[in-house]
């Protein structure tokens, strides 16, 4: 059958059995009613002036220690105020942050870097007269007529190690050899 024709019968039985039509509201639109947050409600008439409240005596304590350890951290490295103090590191980082102020910084010793670094340059001007030596004889070889990687297999050296080695003392060794 057609929905078409069953609608129409249904609505024709309605009708009939004495049903009439209601016709419903659409939607209106109501705009929300006003805040009524602390922004929206008028100022109290008259406000007393608030009273400040007396600090606390662990405030004042705490004020009084950290200007103290303002005072020292002017001369003395964190670790010399904590042991003076008996004060967390932790609590006196967090003072100076608070502060704004900072600890001394602590002198490094020069006596164990001193020897180190010595013995670092030693072994670094060992190491150059080593180069120096591969150069001589990387110029010889290549005055003798070698190209650079028969120079190479000549010294046993890998081939990038001797690009470098030619790059850093300038040595004139072109890549291909210039035939006459």
């Amino acid at each position: 059958m057609n929905q078409s024709i069953d609608l129409e019968a249904a609505k024709a039985a309605f009708f009939a059995s004495g049903g009439q039509l209601v016709v419903l509201e659409g939607f209106t639109y109501r705009p929300l009613p006003p805040r009524k947050g602390p922004e929206a409600q008028p100022a109290p008439a008259s406000k007393a002036p608030a009273k400040k409240a007396a600090p606390s005596p662990r405030k004042e304590k705490m004020k009084a220690r950290a200007d103290q350890v303002a005072e020292m951290a002017k001369t003395m490295t964190c670790q010399q105020v904590h042991e003076a103090t008996g004060i967390s590191k932790q609590a006196l980082f967090r003072a100076a942050r608070e502060g704004n102020f900072v600890f001394r910084r602590p002198e490094r010793k020069k006596s164990a870097n001193s020897k180190r670094d010595a013995q670092r340059q030693i072994q670094r001007n060992l190491k150059r007269i080593e180069e120096l030596k591969v150069v001589q004889r990387i110029c010889a070889l290549r005055d003798t007529g070698l190209h650079r990687a028969q120079v190479a297999e000549q010294l046993s050296l890998n081939y990038g190690t001797l690009v470098n080695i030619i790059e850093r003392n300038g040595i004139d060794f072109p890549r291909v050899r210039i035939r006459k």
